[in-house]
């Protein structure tokens, strides 16, 4: 493992352009969240992919059969049903049937469907496309420098610290 640090314009301009993009994406799930009593927006996280909208998460959960189980492994995220479950006939599931319907098409026209990519700043660092195959990775943002911690080898613009430095960094964030 080795650490890195820099204050390279390029890369703050690309970390600032992912917070902010991040931020707008919050502000799109929070909103879509509003749509529906007692839900909060989820959203993962990856360097690969950056971030982007999950899903919602109620409290109370949703009640069935028009919405999914919460999934205790994905913070509790339900989303509409792809079908209805038996047990309902005649006019109740059809009634049923159109109400998924329309919860269906509601959630897949609103849903914020925009991510915030998190490539263009691992590319400014030099750790872009398949760097980080098989390497780990982490970062600290603090005062106008960014602080790494990886296997990988990055660009030019990052400077070897000692360990002890990226702790610190840690610590303080």
């Amino acid at each position: 493992m080795a650490y890195y640090k820099t204050s390279d314009a390029g890369v703050l301009a690309a970390w600032k352009a992912y917070m902010e993009s991040a931020d707008r994406l919050q502000a799109l799930g929070d909103e879509f969240a509003k749509r529906y009593e007692g839900a909060s927006a989820l959203f993962s996280t990856c360097i690969h992919s950056g971030r982007n909208f999950y899903g919602l998460k109620f409290n109370p959960p949703m009640p069935q059969p028009l919405w999914t189980k919460p999934d205790p492994k994905a913070e509790g995220a339900q989303f509409p049903r792809q079908s209805l479950p038996s047990g309902f006939k005649g006019d109740e599931r059809k009634a049923l049937k159109d109400e998924l319907t329309k919860l269906q098409d509601g959630f897949k026209e609103h849903r914020p469907k925009e991510k915030a990519d998190l490539q263009p700043f691992m590319d400014a660092m030099g750790l872009g496309g398949g760097a980080l195959f098989f390497s780990s990775y982490k970062h600290v943002a603090k005062d106008d420098c960014i602080y790494v911690s990886t296997s990988a080898k990055p660009s030019d613009v990052m400077t070897e610290i000692l360990g002890s430095e990226f702790e610190a960094a840690e610590k303080a964030n």
